[in-house]
Protein backbone atom coordinates (compact mmCIF):
# COMPACT_ATOMS: atom_id res chain seq x y z
CA UNK A 1 0.00 0.00 0.00
CA UNK A 2 1.26 3.67 -0.90
CA UNK A 3 0.75 6.38 1.24
CA UNK A 4 -0.87 8.77 -1.03
CA UNK A 5 0.95 12.66 -0.49
CA UNK A 6 -0.97 14.57 1.82
CA UNK A 7 -2.36 17.75 -0.19
CA UNK A 8 -0.85 20.92 0.90
CA UNK A 9 -3.35 23.73 2.24
CA UNK A 10 -4.08 26.96 1.51
CA UNK A 11 -1.95 29.37 3.71
CA UNK A 12 -4.03 31.28 6.42
CA UNK A 13 -4.24 34.73 6.64
CA UNK A 14 -2.37 34.70 9.62
CA UNK A 15 0.51 32.36 8.34
CA UNK A 16 0.46 34.81 4.92
CA UNK A 17 1.31 37.76 6.91
CA UNK A 18 3.96 36.35 9.09
CA UNK A 19 5.33 34.45 5.33
CA UNK A 20 5.45 38.81 4.42
CA UNK A 21 6.88 40.05 7.73
CA UNK A 22 9.15 37.58 7.40
CA UNK A 23 10.12 39.15 4.25
CA UNK A 24 10.27 42.40 5.21
CA UNK A 25 12.45 41.87 8.01
CA UNK A 26 14.88 40.47 5.59
CA UNK A 27 14.63 43.29 3.11
CA UNK A 28 15.10 45.60 5.74
CA UNK A 29 18.68 43.73 6.90
CA UNK A 30 19.38 43.81 3.24
CA UNK A 31 19.22 47.43 2.55
CA UNK A 32 20.95 48.58 5.56
CA UNK A 33 24.16 46.29 4.22
CA UNK A 34 23.30 48.08 0.68
CA UNK A 35 23.44 51.35 2.10
CA UNK A 36 27.17 50.29 3.69
CA UNK A 37 28.44 49.07 0.09
CA UNK A 38 26.84 52.63 -1.84
CA UNK A 39 28.83 55.62 -1.81
CA UNK A 40 26.36 58.86 -2.06
CA UNK A 41 28.67 60.69 -3.74
CA UNK A 42 29.29 58.51 -6.70
CA UNK A 43 25.67 57.00 -6.83
CA UNK A 44 23.30 59.46 -5.75
CA UNK A 45 20.23 58.20 -6.77
CA UNK A 46 20.85 54.73 -5.70
CA UNK A 47 21.81 55.91 -2.49
CA UNK A 48 18.61 58.11 -2.12
CA UNK A 49 16.92 54.63 -3.66
CA UNK A 50 18.10 52.81 -1.12
CA UNK A 51 17.57 55.26 2.10
CA UNK A 52 13.60 55.58 0.93
CA UNK A 53 13.50 52.07 0.59
CA UNK A 54 14.70 50.87 3.66
CA UNK A 55 12.36 53.48 5.23
CA UNK A 56 9.29 52.14 3.42
CA UNK A 57 10.11 48.70 4.37
CA UNK A 58 10.38 49.42 7.72
CA UNK A 59 7.18 50.75 8.18
CA UNK A 60 5.26 48.11 6.26
CA UNK A 61 6.85 45.50 8.90
CA UNK A 62 6.34 47.87 11.46
CA UNK A 63 2.30 47.84 10.35
CA UNK A 64 2.81 44.05 9.81
CA UNK A 65 3.57 43.61 13.73
CA UNK A 66 0.51 45.11 14.82
CA UNK A 67 -1.84 43.34 11.89
CA UNK A 68 -0.34 40.39 13.63
CA UNK A 69 -0.87 40.85 17.16
CA UNK A 70 -4.70 42.36 16.25
CA UNK A 71 -5.04 38.29 15.20
CA UNK A 72 -3.65 37.44 18.52
CA UNK A 73 -0.56 35.94 17.62
CA UNK A 74 3.67 36.74 18.37
CA UNK A 75 5.19 38.64 15.51
CA UNK A 76 7.39 36.43 13.72
CA UNK A 77 11.18 37.23 14.67
CA UNK A 78 14.28 38.19 12.37
CA UNK A 79 16.64 35.54 11.77
CA UNK A 80 19.83 36.30 13.56
CA UNK A 81 21.70 36.78 10.18
CA UNK A 82 20.89 36.27 6.64
CA UNK A 83 22.69 36.12 3.51
CA UNK A 84 24.09 39.13 1.97
CA UNK A 85 25.25 39.39 -1.56
CA UNK A 86 28.58 40.49 -2.65
CA UNK A 87 27.55 43.69 -3.92
CA UNK A 88 30.27 45.54 -4.59
CA UNK A 89 29.36 47.78 -7.91
CA UNK A 90 26.46 50.14 -8.28
CA UNK A 91 25.24 47.32 -11.06
CA UNK A 92 25.67 44.73 -8.29
CA UNK A 93 24.07 46.46 -5.64
CA UNK A 94 20.98 47.44 -8.07
CA UNK A 95 20.28 43.97 -8.85
CA UNK A 96 20.09 42.55 -5.05
CA UNK A 97 17.81 45.85 -4.63
CA UNK A 98 15.34 44.47 -7.18
CA UNK A 99 15.12 40.71 -6.53
CA UNK A 100 14.88 41.97 -2.98
CA UNK A 101 11.68 43.97 -4.27
CA UNK A 102 10.83 41.04 -5.84
CA UNK A 103 10.40 38.90 -3.53
CA UNK A 104 8.56 41.34 -1.58
CA UNK A 105 5.91 41.32 -4.26
CA UNK A 106 5.41 37.65 -4.30
CA UNK A 107 5.05 37.37 -0.64
CA UNK A 108 2.28 40.29 -1.02
CA UNK A 109 0.40 38.46 -4.04
CA UNK A 110 -0.02 35.86 -1.37
CA UNK A 111 -1.28 37.68 1.18
CA UNK A 112 -3.87 39.17 -1.23
CA UNK A 113 -4.75 35.71 -2.07
CA UNK A 114 -5.16 34.83 1.43
CA UNK A 115 -6.60 37.92 3.30
CA UNK A 116 -9.68 39.30 3.72
CA UNK A 117 -11.18 42.80 4.23
CA UNK A 118 -8.75 45.14 5.32
CA UNK A 119 -5.42 42.96 6.14
CA UNK A 120 -6.17 42.43 1.44
CA UNK A 121 -6.77 46.28 1.07
CA UNK A 122 -3.51 46.75 2.70
CA UNK A 123 -1.88 44.36 0.77
CA UNK A 124 -2.92 45.31 -2.75
CA UNK A 125 -2.24 48.82 -1.91
CA UNK A 126 1.48 47.76 -1.05
CA UNK A 127 1.43 45.24 -3.94
CA UNK A 128 0.71 48.44 -6.38
CA UNK A 129 3.42 50.86 -4.55
CA UNK A 130 5.92 47.80 -5.12
CA UNK A 131 5.27 47.29 -8.69
CA UNK A 132 6.41 50.98 -9.22
CA UNK A 133 9.43 50.69 -7.14
CA UNK A 134 10.10 47.51 -9.10
CA UNK A 135 9.88 49.78 -11.87
CA UNK A 136 12.60 52.37 -10.11
CA UNK A 137 15.09 49.25 -9.50
CA UNK A 138 14.90 48.74 -13.37
CA UNK A 139 12.48 45.84 -13.70
CA UNK A 140 10.19 45.57 -16.82
CA UNK A 141 6.84 46.65 -16.51
CA UNK A 142 4.38 43.26 -15.84
CA UNK A 143 0.90 42.71 -15.95
CA UNK A 144 0.78 40.84 -12.51
CA UNK A 145 3.91 41.62 -10.55
CA UNK A 146 4.48 39.16 -7.96
CA UNK A 147 2.36 36.42 -9.57
CA UNK A 148 4.02 35.26 -12.67
CA UNK A 149 2.01 32.76 -12.42
CA UNK A 150 -1.07 33.84 -13.37
CA UNK A 151 0.27 34.81 -16.87
CA UNK A 152 0.11 30.82 -17.77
Amino acid sequence: MTDSPTPRSEPTALDALQQTLAAEHAVVHLFTALGGMTSASREPELAALLREQYQVHRGRREQLMVMVRTQGAQPVAAEPAYALPEASTADLVRAAGLEAEERCAQTYAAQVAATTAEARDWAVMTLAETASTLLRWGADATPFPGAPDLLA
